[in-house]
């Protein structure tokens, strides 16, 4: 896949949009600078001495106006060329600003896959009190630059726009935790920084710019289309051996393959959702200045579109008829309120929770599990999927989760067994005492593997929540 070159004849009916990304060290810079192929390149500097590639590039069918930099290693130095560059173009306000480059992997990243931002925490604060005691803080990104990285994942295209001497095997994206801090971490266990892995056991790279970049880009210049994007290099040890290997320069040409991706995928978006572009709007939906009036439209969920998606091509399946029976026979005469599928690889337990819809009673929700995509198996994720679904059921139900919502305790989220309590330990029973709701949950060997340790898995979840007992859980998982 190659970007196309700019029709000038057409320039002026084509949307138009701007970028700034910057990259750590010069390799980097030359990976996403390649993968580019900007036109109409020039070298522009800033006043103290920075120097920025500035060019344009037409990605399906849009074009890209773009300013590269490079900030040099540390959350100090990125976040001050940051600061310059943003400052430099004025009064120019990006759409979208993207940190690319290369990291260590922490958990379920092979090496030359590519880690994407849904968090960045800076690891490095915290008390030291006989031993680490973290106190992190971070940002998230944002749901548009959510959605837009879930589909480059799913449609991997991305893949086809690596530009590298050695292409890996199938190289994987996976959306999850960054964690950023001021040092090369070698192997954990051995360095000192055995509390990274206690306290940041979800996290699948580590890196040393991402959150510095975002602290400028979001806090201060109010980008709030930002993104983290890192090829993963080394695996923290036999680092040396991996950098002989060529691993950097792998990592650099595939994260930048997937920025590439992410700003085709943004012009298309924004040219279905032309409102979507107005940046105050969308500051809005992230940041409400006054009490929404429905609180529940701004809870999180994973999109019903991207399970649609999932299901997309499970839906010719047949047989498994005797199973649904026994599901709805289960539900309607037995006390017990979860019914958990344990079969092996090949079973079709996936196929099987796509068409419950059509075949369970009142199954109204499926949540598919998969450790790529990270909020699918973040519990908090499913339990507001609950919560709008049964909002849409009943205004009694809406008008309880809104009050639940605005009487919140602050980091109640940290927990998924306390936020499950806080909304459903008194949730109003149905009219009809035979009335109850089918939730579906594929793939809990996928969450449980993802973050088994987290507070917010769904292992601490169904170990020790209470459901009422008309909501039904139908879960399935692998032995």
């Amino acid at each position: 896949m190659e970007t196309s070159k700019i029709d000038p004849l057409k320039k002026s009916t084509q949307p138009s949009y701007k970028a700034v990304i910057l990259t750590a060290i010069h390799k980097e810079f030359e990976a996403i600078e390649s993968c580019l192929n900007l036109q109409d390149t020039q070298i522009v500097y800033n006043p103290d001495g920075s120097k920025y590639h500035n060019g344009k590039v037409e990605l399906n069918g849009h074009i890209w106006e773009i300013y590269l930099g490079e900030t040099g290693q540390g959350n100090v130095a990125s976040a001050k060329e940051t600061e310059r560059i943003i400052t430099f173009i004025k009064p120019i306000h990006p759409d979208i600003a993207l940190f690319v480059g290369i990291a260590r992997s922490l958990k379920d990243v092979k090496l030359g896959d590519v880690a994407i931002s849904t968090d960045v925490f800076y690891y490095e604060s915290g008390k030291i009190d006989g031993e680490m005691k973290s106190r992190p803080k971070g940002f998230n990104v944002n749901y548009l630059m959510k959605k837009i990285t879930d589909e480059v994942i799913y449609e991997e295209k991305w893949v086809k726009r690596i530009i590298a001497k050695d292409k890996r095997d199938s190289p994987k994206a996976q959306a999850g935790v960054i964690i950023s801090g001021e040092k090369l971490v070698g192997k954990i266990d051995e360095s000192g920084y055995e509390w990274i892995q206690k306290d940041y056991s979800h996290a699948i790279a580590l890196e040393m710019e991402g959150y510095g970049f975002l602290d400028v880009a979001i806090s201060r210049f109010k980008i709030i289309n930002a993104l983290v994007i890192r090829g993963i290099s080394d695996h923290g040890d036999k680092k040396d051996l991996t950098d002989k290997q060529g691993f950097q320069e792998i990592a650099a040409a595939h994260a930048s393959a997937f920025a590439v991706e992410v700003l085709a995928k943004y012009g298309d978006c924004i040219s279905r959702h032309p409102a979507l572009k107005d940046s105050t709007a969308l500051k809005t939906i992230q940041h409400p200045e006054e009490e929404s009036i429905n609180p529940i439209e701004e809870i999180y969920t994973v999109s019903k579109e991207y399970f649609d998606l999932q299901c997309s091509d499970l839906k010719e399946f047949v047989g498994r008829d005797w199973l649904f029976e026994r599901i709805n026979k289960f539900f309607k005469s037995d006390t017990r309120n979860i019914y958990l599928l344990v079969e092996g690889k090949g079973f079709g337990k996936t196929a099987i929770s796509c068409n419950s819809r059509g075949k369970i009673s009142n199954c109204v929700n499926v949540h598919i599990c998969n450790r790529a995509v990270s909020r699918t198996c973040d519990s908090i994720f499913w339990i507001n999927s609950i919560i709008k679904e049964l909002s849409n059921y009943s205004t009694i139900y809406k008008d309880y989760f809104n009050r639940k919502i605005k009487s919140q305790p602050e980091k109640l989220e940290e927990d998924s067994v306390d936020y499950f309590s806080h909304f459903f330990d008194d949730l109003p029973r149905p009219d009809d005492k035979d009335t109850y709701y089918v939730f579906v949950l594929d793939g809990l060997d996928e969450a449980y593997a993802y973050n088994s340790n987290s507070t917010r898995g769904f292992h601490k979840l169904f170990q020790y929540a209470i459901f009422p007992s008309y909501i039904k859980i139908f879960a399935t998982t692998r032995p």
